[in-house]
């Protein structure tokens, strides 16, 4: 599962500030140019720092440590607090552990409200300041460009076994095999999408700069059960597919930036979950209060999707995309019904009521 960026945990910072065991930057840097690999000695200041940064850059400082006990300086006073951090969490014999997975010790624990479901989106309504602004549809037609090369190259570091190294240029050759739609031809459907509603495309912004974007397509029920049944694909669909109001959605594109990137630090997912759902309010058929069902059909790539798919009880269709081979999940908003349900209903209406109407 891609993990976009982390931080070093607050206890593990403060437990080698106090014991002054954090390795010499020099010497640090040079371990890791040691190894065949690189890292800014400004990089490793802020994550000392508390800065989120790339997994593998904590899996370096693991290794840092793993090193200094091979080559036989357990007595160190870096190692041995490393060594004290590390069996305090019941890793006995940290030697056999690989780098990585020790570093998983190292860093905090992710939030990712998305998957969270319905508890997590009510969490990320109830954390927004005066002083955010609510989500807004997309504005201009390079942010649309910008947010399509963000998802691809999202895509393909989330399957890729080395994300952290994947140059811009071989994400974009993966997704484009992934996808089976080259990266120009998607930005030119997507521009068209987002003309007919600006709505359908949101590139997500945090307190500072864009931290992701979402694709949300509002369907015909005759386009969206094609879909459904395997028979197309959702990102051929044309303009004459789209309707809105509708009660019939697709979740078509997503892609969450790392912090690095973004110059977010904290949980993105807040912004991101608030955003999608804004953007299905605002498309489905919110003033008569979704009297009928809504319909949300969603394609799980790789592992994280169906985490956050099953966080909102989506639940398999059986079929696959046509062509992509993806497997199809689906929501069904019921809002007679009672429970989860009925409280999204209530969530999307408010949502939906408050993009149409920003002053609300």
């Amino acid at each position: 599962m891609y993990k976009v960026s982390r931080v070093l945990s607050p206890d593990f910072r403060a437990f080698m500030s106090e014991r002054r065991a954090w390795p010499l930057t020099e010497e640090f840097v040079h371990s890791v140019r040691a190894r065949g690999k690189t890292i800014r000695s400004d990089v490793y200041t802020n994550m000392k720092r508390g800065a989120a940064v790339a997994p593998h850059f904590a899996a370096l400082l693991a290794q840092y440590f793993i090193d200094k006990v091979a080559a036989g300086e357990p007595t160190d006073d870096r190692a041995a607090a490393f060594l004290e951090f590390i069996r305090a969490r019941g890793i006995v014999e940290p030697a056999s552990h690989s780098a990585r997975a020790l570093a998983e010790h190292l860093l905090e624990q992710e939030r990712d409200l998305l998957a969270d479901g319905v508890p997590g989106l009510l969490e990320a309504l109830c954390s927004q300041t005066n002083s955010e602004a609510p989500p807004a549809p997309t504005k201009r037609a390079s942010q649309v460009r910008q947010a399509v090369r963000w998802m691809y190259a999202y895509l393909a570091r989330a399957v890729s076994p080395d994300a952290n190294h994947l140059t811009a240029a071989k994400a974009i050759q993966t997704a484009e095999a992934m996808i089976g739609i080259a990266l120009n031809a998607y930005e030119a459907r997507a521009i068209d999408w987002w003309r007919t509603n600006p709505w359908t495309v949101n590139v997500v912004r945090g307190r500072r700069a864009a931290v992701g974007m979402t694709i949300v397509l509002p369907l015909t029920a005759e386009a969206y059960h094609e879909i459904r049944a395997g028979k197309r694909m959702a990102s051929e669909v044309g303009v004459s597919d789209l309707q809105f109001p509708t009660r019939h959605v697709f979740l078509e594109g997503f892609a969450q930036r790392s912090a690095v990137d973004s110059g977010l630090s904290g949980d993105p997912t807040r912004y991101l979950a608030l955003a999608i759902d804004s953007q299905v309010g605002a498309l489905c058929t919110c003033p008569d209060r979704l009297a009928e069902p809504l319909h949300i059909l969603n394609r799980v790539a790789f592992p994280l999707s169906e985490v956050r798919a099953k966080g909102y009880q989506f639940r398999p269709t059986g079929n696959y995309e046509h062509k992509s081979g993806q497997p199809l999940w689906e929501l069904v908003v019921k809002p007679a019904s009672s429970g989860q349900e009925a409280l999204l209903s209530g969530i999307l209406i408010s949502l939906g009521l408050r993009a149409s109407n920003p002053n609300a």
